[in-house]
């Protein structure tokens, strides 16, 4: 069976399962870094929500034999397990005053997403930009919606005023965490009972109540809003996840990041924040690599493993700048999702300047209540 064939059949044995009271149909998702997922998003009515589940794990399945009706039952289990807050309501988030306390920051590449950040407000950090999403969380799972241009016109605010609430949120809901890349590989591959999440199959899209199917893409303020697991990988170890393990995989991303570096490399630490998603912002927060900077008296090289976190190493790159950048730029082929990826090379923070310099010595300094260079 070819695939679009494949996608088809799911959506009407989706369909004929769930019954007239949902609307069941096929749509691409638009992922970080110009990557679509074809998705099957489920919406019951007359709810503005639909579920959208990626497809392309589920054709794997199929592929290496999984029956069809075993699909259809793994995508619907997959959706009732997945719930938004019983409180959560979209439109709420169409008032600023609303709005205002979940307002956040991650950081995306800005090559990457050249198109998309046509669409959405975003201010320009070296060769990254600073984007604003929207934050909520029941007790498994965090949901997140980017702020887009209609938004932001809506809400009548300035960037610099989305950064200033965005930058500040950030922190209080968002704090840092910074663990040593050692004690973490060392705990994940001896505890073979902790539970790692990713972000989920499973994405609610905000969508009009009165659209039809096959154009049920949701208002342009509020098209999209991710759901993902908390306490991930590189959340506290003392935390303990309600998610499932990830699928596959006998070891975390982290744990073979940590067999990828080469020997005698200072210590290594890990940057994220107590959620571990869009933790690589934490690097922006005010004084955190100044902070970590003196206490091991040196510069720091920032390795980009993911939009998720980074990984901090004491010490002067210039000797050893392009093995390190080939091993982000490995690292990212091999082990990193394209959605996930947040740059192929390193980059230093000078503790003397408080700034981060790309490679070719263009620098920019840590941004304030607004950022400046």
């Amino acid at each position: 069976m070819v695939y679009e064939t494949f996608l088809q059949n799911v959506q009407q044995a989706v369909a004929g399962r769930l019954g007239s009271s949902f609307a069941v149909f096929l749509q691409q998702v638009s992922k970080n870094n110009g990557v679509l997922s074809d998705s099957l998003c489920i919406r019951k009515l007359p709810s503005p929500v639909a579920a959208a589940i990626y497809l392309r794990q589920f054709f794997d399945e199929y592929e290496s034999g999984t029956s069809l009706s075993g699909i259809v039952s793994e995508i619907i289990n997959l959706y009732t397990g997945h719930s938004l807050p019983p409180s959560f309501e979209p439109e709420q988030f169409l008032s600023l005053s609303s709005s205002a306390s979940h307002l956040a920051c991650r950081l995306i590449n800005t090559a990457e997403n050249h198109s998309f950040l046509e669409t959405i407000p975003h201010i320009p950090f070296l060769d990254l930009s600073i984007v604003f999403y929207l934050f909520t969380e029941n007790e498994d799972e965090v949901f997140t919606s980017l702020v887009s241009n209609g938004l932001l016109s809506q809400w009548n605010l300035t960037v610099n005023d989305l950064f200033f609430q965005a930058h500040q949120n950030s922190m209080a809901m968002l704090p840092p965490v910074l663990r040593d890349l050692a004690d973490a590989v060392e705990e994940i591959l001896q505890d073979s009972s902790l539970s790692f999440c990713q972000e989920s199959t499973v994405t609610p899209h905000v969508c009009h109540a009165d659209t039809t199917m096959n154009e049920s893409k949701g208002p342009a303020s509020l098209q999209q809003m991710h759901t993902e697991c908390k306490n991930s990988i590189l959340a506290p170890y003392g935390q303990r996840s309600e998610c499932a393990p990830l699928p596959r995989e006998s070891e975390t991303f982290t744990a073979r990041q940590g067999k990828n570096i080469p020997p005698n490399c200072p210590p290594i630490h890990i940057l994220t924040n107590t959620k571990g998603i869009n933790g690589a912002y934490c690097m922006l927060y005010p004084g955190i690599l100044k902070s970590f900077a003196e206490a091991v008296d040196n510069d720091l090289i920032i390795i980009p493993s993911s939009i998720h976190e980074v990984l901090l190493i004491p010490g002067d790159p210039s000797s050893s700048s392009q093995d390190m950048d080939e091993l982000v730029q490995e690292i990212n082929q091999n082990e990193v999702p394209k959605e996930e990826q947040l740059s192929s090379h390193t980059y230093l923070y000078s503790r003397l300047s408080d700034r981060i310099f790309l490679p070719s010595g263009i620098s920019s300094k840590i941004p304030g209540i607004y950022p400046t260079t």
